[in-house]
């Protein structure tokens, strides 16, 4: 087994399909060749089985065609002014010549009925009816219920005539203008001898009986008369095979002998056709042959659990282990497989896979973690530099020097900035409300006002329920002083920067636009793909690359500009949450 370990793959397959396929199967196909009687006999059966399943399906259309009448009679006028008590001549004679072509070009129909609580309504058939109130059957008739065997009575009788056995379908017709509402009640019987021919022509000449089943085990058609409303004795049996294997066959005791009972369930309705056939019909070869292909058999069960077993063991569990370790690398979690990995291709995969998992793992390390470190450390080494309480009381203090000279102009200049030194160089989380982002925008345009004047102007749109919402520090007010500096300031008349903040049904986004110079939209997102450090386009990749950074590919900028006309700059956010 050890050297089998260290095997190729093709060899370990090579070998197992000699040892566990081909030499059992050569043998049982010499074995079997002397025993062909019993082959025949299996072949019989499944045969026999295939001709149940099809009388089954046939029964099965006999009664889904009955049962459809009931969606019929709700979706034909006639039909629906007839029982509804408005219908006139005509509706009367069209449903009247309805009824009696189904009667003539299907023969199992015995008769068809409409009543209502208080009489019948329309009734065609072999011969007039009476019709029994089905009392204990209304309780969830709406639906449809089968009844029977039972004798459809005659209104009128002479000695000589006798009842029909019929099984009756009975439903409700519901009101089509009102469809929880019944109007009226169907009364579909079906000739029991006419439903066994259908199957009893059929079956196995050597055949007991053949009969219908219902799910409570009672003989509701059979070819033997005498069982008619009996309780077939295997109902439990043939249950618990059909849970166990769906349609076949099993073989049990019956009046002391061996019998073969063929079942097929209907796929729609709770019955069972079953033929029962003696076991002695099928024996065709000797005691002796049975037992050799069960000795056959069971060495083909034991010799395929054994190829089994030795391909999970060296060949499925090693692939599904490898699996596991490739799915675990996607999410990012670089385990290694053992070390004692074999000499086989499955092994070398192993090894190749481990050797990849710990080089991306290196490359992570030592690429993107270094990367965000060093901006990190970057950005912690600017603020450091900077005493966020040596401007704050700086400016203060020149804030109040010209509110005493009444130069109201800079001291509202100065508080601006202030505004802004606060924003920019708080410390704690980077995320902001949408509502700080603006109001630091407007302190922001304070200052480009002042030295512009009335040649930049900024309208802002910001829905009330948007205000709380939560977004990366310092992303609206570099796209509108980017807007300034490359859209409006050359234009000399000016224009007008518009901000609004909306939400489409996945993201927030933040729409930034001007009507200035314009710019070349191809370069500008051929910049921005290469990350370019130019002036123009540096503002735009820094925020494109942190959204992209905290919220990946799907979200970030999108850029749109028409030379002459102006630019606008979409961002797409995740909602993060909101600001309690």
């Amino acid at each position: 087994m050890k050297k089998y370990k260290d095997y190729s793959l093709q060899k370990k397959l090579v070998t197992a399909l000699i040892i566990c396929i081909i030499i059992p199967l050569a043998v049982i196909g010499i074995i079997l060749n002397s025993y062909v009687g019993g082959n025949n006999r299996r072949k019989e059966y499944r045969l026999n089985q295939t001709v149940v399943n099809q009388l089954a399906g046939d029964v099965e259309e006999i009664f889904t065609s009955a049962a459809d009448l009931k969606y019929y009679c709700l979706t034909d006028s006639s039909v629906q002014a007839v029982v509804k008590g408005k219908g006139n001549v005509n509706d009367y004679g069209t449903v009247g010549n309805w009824l009696n072509s189904l009667l003539r070009n299907e023969k199992c129909y015995h008769s068809i009925c409409m009543t209502d609580e208080e009489r019948t309504i329309i009734q065609r058939g072999e011969y007039l009816v009476r019709e029994v109130p089905y009392e204990n059957e209304t309780i969830g008739a709406e639906e449809g219920v089968w009844i029977g065997p039972h004798q459809a009575e005659r209104v009128t009788k002479q000695e000589y005539q006798n009842n029909d056995t019929v099984i009756t379908y009975f439903c409700g017709i519901n009101d089509y203008e009102l469809l929880s509402r019944i109007v009226a009640w169907l009364t579909v019987n079906l000739k029991e001898d006419e439903i066994s021919k259908v199957y009893g022509s059929y079956v196995n000449p050597g055949s007991l009986y053949t009969c219908m089943m219902s799910g409570s085990g009672e003989v509701i058609s059979s070819t033997d008369k005498e069982m008619l409303g009996s309780m077939l004795p295997q109902q439990e049996l043939l249950e618990q095979m059909y849970d166990e294997q769906g349609n076949g066959y099993v073989t049990a005791v019956d009046g002391g002998r061996k019998v073969v009972f063929f079942y097929a369930k209907s796929s729609s309705f709770d019955w069972y056709l079953v033929n029962a056939v003696p076991l002695s019909v099928f024996m065709a070869d000797s005691r002796s042959s049975m037992a050799v292909i069960l000795s056959s058999m069971m060495l083909c069960a034991i010799f395929g659990i054994t190829f089994a077993l030795i391909q999970r063991r060296y060949i499925i569990r090693p692939i599904r282990q490898l699996l596991v370790q490739i799915g675990q690398i996607k999410e990012g979690n670089f385990i290694q497989l053992q070390e004692d990995c074999p000499a086989d291709e499955i092994g070398g995969l192993n090894r190749e896979v481990n050797d990849m998992s710990q080089k991306l793992k290196n490359l992570i390390e030592e690429v993107f973690t270094a990367k965000i470190k060093e901006q990190e450390a970057e950005l912690k080494v600017l603020i450091s530099q900077i005493n966020p309480h040596f401007f704050y009381n700086t400016l203060d203090s020149i804030h109040w020097m010209a509110i005493r000279n009444k130069d109201y102009a800079v001291a509202d200049q100065l508080e601006a900035l202030s505004e802004i030194f606060r924003h920019v160089l708080s410390r704690g989380s980077d995320m902001v409300t949408v509502k700080s982002e603006v109001e630091f925008l407007n302190h922001y345009m304070m200052l480009m006002q002042a030295r512009f004047g009335r040649r930049i102007r900024i309208h802002i749109y910001l829905p009330e329920e948007l205000n709380t919402h939560l977004i990366p520090k310092l992303i609206i007010q570099p796209l509108v002083e980017n807007a300034i500096l490359h859209g409006l300031e050359p234009k000399k008349e000016g224009g007008l920067i518009e901000v609004t903040v909306g939400r489409s049904p996945s993201a927030l986004e933040i729409m930034v636009s001007d009507d200035g110079v314009g710019a070349d939209e191809d370069q500008i997102r051929s910049r921005m793909n290469g990350h370019s450090d130019l002036q123009d386009t540096f503002a735009l990749c820094n925020i494109d690359e942190r959204i992209k950074l905290r919220y990946g590919n799907g979200y970030g900028l999108k850029f749109e500009s028409r030379m002459g006309v102006g630019c606008r700059v979409t961002v797409t956010l995740p909602f993060e949450g909101e600001q309690t």
